[in-house]
């Protein structure tokens, strides 16, 4: 074994620039390298934490509302491994007006057990970022971030949506919310 260290050592002093070349590039890759696995170790950090702190939904299950009844959600809800559920949400994709111009933005009805008290649901919270959450009963709603401020729908603002019976129905605007680290997947 003594030969070969020989053998090294009479490499590294006789040809020192390739030496050198070759120390720095290891050292050089070994320091990129842990910067990139330190980087990606950290990337996550803040998306963990807001996932944390919203309690967002590890799954998502779409289903169309004539399909599945509330005795199916109970039981979906009742399955070994569910520790919360939103309850039954509905989705509806519809034309707003706001300031006489009519937008295209998906609605999200909640009528689970807290929503209904006014509350934040215990998964998939919202965090808002303005405003309030609005009062139980009330014709309130939250926008989302990112369509108020492409919209520019601010909190005190009045947004106007057709009701089934085609009546136009005027909700005041009293947040603004960011909803979910995960976004939603609309089908």
């Amino acid at each position: 074994m003594s030969a070969v260290w020989q053998k090294i050592v009479a490499d590294l002093l006789r040809r020192r620039a390739i030496s050198f070349l070759i120390i720095s590039t290891i050292t050089t890759a070994a320091a990129l390298l842990t910067l990139a696995l330190s980087t990606l170790m950290n990337l996550g950090g803040p998306y963990d934490k807001l996932f944390a702190e919203l309690n967002s939904a590890h799954l998502w299950l779409h289903f169309t509302p004539e399909r599945v009844s509330s005795a199916d959600i109970k039981r979906i809800e009742s399955l070994p491994g569910v520790s919360a559920s939103t309850g039954r949400q509905y989705s509806y994709n519809t034309q707003v007006r706001s300031g006489g111009e009519r937008l295209g933005l998906s609605l999200r009805v909640s009528n689970g057990a807290s929503s209904s008290k006014g509350k934040q649901p215990e998964v998939h919270r919202l965090m808002l970022v303005e405003g309030r959450y609005p009062a139980a009963g009330a014709e309130e709603v939250l926008i989302e971030k990112y369509p108020a401020g492409f919209y520019q729908i601010a909190v005190g603002d009045t947004v106007a949506i057709t009701a089934a019976d085609g009546k136009e129905v005027e909700l005041l605007v009293v947040g603004v919310a960011f909803r979910d680290p995960q976004g939603d997947v609309q089908r």
